[in-house]
């Protein structure tokens, strides 16, 4: 008789995500996810070979961008400037794309927001079906500094009748209580500038004059 040996088939192995645990980036900049930068994020599957499996990207807030799209075929998203986005391929290819993955925060945004992603090996090898794995990590979106400025204003003023000027300016920082310093660096061609409340004259040789309250 022939004799024939029936081997049970070895359950499917997960994938994995490694990703680099809570980052920080200030505003208006751009977080890097990368080898040569310590923060990578990769995938693993021992048994996925060159099949093909699935990745999914989400940010609350901001935008991401694959390093590359080359070997990937995108079900939503287009790898680039996505708040999410969702692809398959090779996991070389999916590793290369994420080695260079780039954060990019709303304009001028403070705050906090988080990156969360999803694999599924779509049940390549061995028993037991597809397997997932799902992580996500916080970015700090520290503020900044920014530089004040301040506003021009047109004024009318009969002859020979002093009026009063408020200086106003911006300085940049969204949520934040504004104080301004303002400094006289010029003088009008024709008439005189007095400080508010005490009536000093401000003449060329104290330039520049601060005004404590930005009145004149």
């Amino acid at each position: 008789g022939v004799m024939v040996a029936v081997g049970q088939e070895p359950e499917n192995q997960p994938p994995r995500i490694t990703s680099p645990g809570n980052q920080q980036v200030h505003e208006n900049s751009t977080l890097v996810f990368s080898q040569a930068d310590g923060n990578p994020i990769r995938i693993d599957d021992p048994d996925a070979g060159n099949r093909e499996i699935s990745l999914e990207l989400e940010v609350q807030q901001g935008q991401l961008s694959l390093s590359g799209t080359g070997g990937l075929t995108f079900l939503s998203g287009d790898g680039y400037a996505d708040s999410s986005m969702h692809f398959q391929g090779p996991l070389q290819r999916i590793n290369s794309a994420l080695d260079g993955l780039s954060y990019k925060p709303p304009p001028n945004y403070r705050g906090a927001t988080q990156l969360r992603l999803s694999t599924n090996d779509q049940g390549n090898r061995g028993s037991g079906g597809p397997k997932t794995h799902t992580a996500e990590f916080d970015i700090a979106i520290l503020g900044v500094n920014h530089a004040p400025v301040a506003f021009d204003q047109l004024l009318t003023a009969a002859q020979s009748q002093p009026i009063s000027i408020t200086l106003a300016g911006d300085d940049g920082d969204e949520n934040e209580q504004q104080q301004l310093t303002f400094f006289l660096t010029s003088l009008p061609d024709s008439g005189s500038l007095a400080e508010a409340g005490s009536g000093r004259i401000i003449d060329t040789a104290g330039l520049p004059y601060q005004l404590p309250n930005g009145q004149v």
